[in-house]
């Protein structure tokens, strides 16, 4: 990933990321209770280190780290946050669309988290 990052990057492209919505600080990650998740049954606990597990894209090179903010202008209650404000994981906040509580809108129809067209049948 990190090579596709630089590429965009020396090609004059805008990284922007989110820092996730798990109400974490990825400056100290918590333990990783889910990972690997196949084969089944082999997950354990696994300690996250920042200095050799990035959370990417938004912990890769040349990445702007944005946190949301909810209506009182505050982190939202979802958001990801750094506590460490000089591990360039966190560059900006922006206020979240369409939420009048700090949470999360619920969704209204299914969401892609990828920007590849949806798979047809055949």
């Amino acid at each position: 990933m990190n090579r596709a990052l630089d590429y965009a990057h020396t090609k004059g492209v805008t990284l922007v990321a989110a820092l996730g919505n798990n109400n974490e600080d990825i400056s100290n990650p918590r333990p990783d209770t889910t990972s690997p998740d196949y084969p089944a049954k082999t997950e354990h606990l696994r300690t996250i280190d920042n200095s050799n597990c990035l959370d990417l894209p938004v912990e890769g090179p040349n990445v702007i780290g944005v946190s949301s903010l909810g209506p009182s202008e505050k982190k939202a209650d979802y958001s990801n946050y750094a506590t460490d404000l000089t591990s360039g994981e966190l560059e900006v906040s922006a206020p979240v669309a369409g939420s009048a509580t700090g949470s999360a809108p619920p969704p209204t129809a299914p969401t892609r988290t990828s920007s590849s067209p949806p798979r047809r049948s055949t």
